[in-house]
């Protein structure tokens, strides 16, 4: 956590000091009547201890009279943004918060301003800007200065300056998985996806062990387009491919088989998320797994502190590990139809 010069204590302050939640310090500074008595004084005594004074959007919140949180989301069907939301509701939902999704769509832009003064017009004490993509991020910055605002993002959207954020660290996650696809002896790696932070992660990895960096295959959220990128990559003997979801991998994988080869013992298959289809698909998908349900949580936990906190600015980040499965299995030969011959004829001559 980062805080813009010094914070005054916050909710989520007094909640530790005093070891109870937040949402109880909220119950005790606007109705103490539900609280017991032994909670009331712990809360009161940190209240005294960290001299803390709510401020009017924190004490609306707590009284219920704007008791609301708005999200912004684009595609609320691609698992990044349906699971990050799961988490901010799950997290709202156990601080008596009440939620709601406004969608931002492609499109003209009376589309995004109409969603904007839906969200004035509920009188929300906070906002949650899921931005994955441009059109959120531009229709952020309208409420940036009207809201208390937290945004979670990848590696590809800019940080509005001075604004509360949750950093998912992808383009360092697809960095270290790109490295591990060369530590199992290719010469580079291929890229199937947008020109987004995940691909600015694996040039870098080209980069600093000193490969080339192959023209990447851009494409968009269509598979179609993910599968014939794999087409092209099956043609042009590609042995490890980098893909910037899971659900591109799978099509990917599909290109290989059809091309008449196999993942891994041919081409090596990377994705990024850890979509639950990756791991029933076969073979299973290693990936670069994004924590998005705690970047939800995070995201409410700081929204938190910044409406006890008027001025401050809240930076959390949420690190990318790797899940190695089948489609990066140590090849057992050294994929001699690469080179033009043909693959060898019994097991014993795969071990070399």
């Amino acid at each position: 956590m980062r805080a813009t010069g010094r914070r005054p204590p916050s909710m989520v302050d007094v909640a530790r000091v005093a070891g109870v939640s937040p949402a109880t310090v909220s119950r005790v500074i606007s109705k103490p009547e539900m609280v017991s008595a032994g909670r009331v004084a712990r809360v009161r005594a940190a209240m005294s201890q960290l001299s803390f004074v709510p401020n009017s959007a924190a004490r609306a919140l707590a009284k219920g009279s704007s008791g609301s949180l708005a999200v912004l989301a684009a595609n609320t069907s691609l698992y990044g943004y349906r699971t990050t939301i799961t988490g901010v509701e799950q997290a709202a939902r156990r601080a008596g918060w009440a939620t709601f999704i406004t969608v931002i769509d492609e499109g003209p832009d009376d589309h995004a301003r109409q969603a904007i003064d839906l969200i004035r017009g509920q009188r929300v004490t906070g906002a949650i800007a899921i931005s994955f993509d441009n059109v959120v991020t531009q229709a952020m910055r309208a409420l940036a200065d009207e809201v208390p605002l937290v945004i979670v993002k990848t590696s590809s959207e800019p940080t509005i300056p001075q604004q509360s954020c949750v950093h998912i660290e992808d383009d360092l996650g697809v960095l270290q998985a790109t490295a591990h696809l060369l530590s199992l002896g290719h010469d580079t790696v291929h890229y199937v996806g947008a020109a987004s932070g995940r691909w600015t992660g694996y040039r870098n990895a080209l980069v600093a062990h000193g490969r080339i960096v192959p023209e990447p295959q851009i494409v968009g959220w269509d598979l179609d387009e993910a599968y014939q990128a794999g087409l092209k990559l099956v043609d042009r003997h590609a042995t490890a491919i980098m893909c910037q979801n899971d659900e591109a991998a799978m099509a990917v994988a599909a290109a290989v088989k059809d091309r008449g080869r196999s993942v891994p013992e041919d081409i090596h298959v990377m994705g990024v998320d850890d979509h639950p289809l990756g791991y029933l698909w076969r073979p299973s998908i290693s990936t670069v797994k994004l924590d998005f349900h705690s970047a939800g949580l995070a995201a409410v936990e700081a929204l938190s502190e910044i409406i006890g906190n008027p001025g401050a600015t809240i930076e959390r980040r949420i690190a990318a590990s790797l899940v190695l499965r089948d489609s990066t299995k140590q090849a057992l030969h050294k994929r001699e139809w690469v080179r033009g011959r043909k693959p060898p004829a019994s097991r014993s001559d795969l071990i070399r």
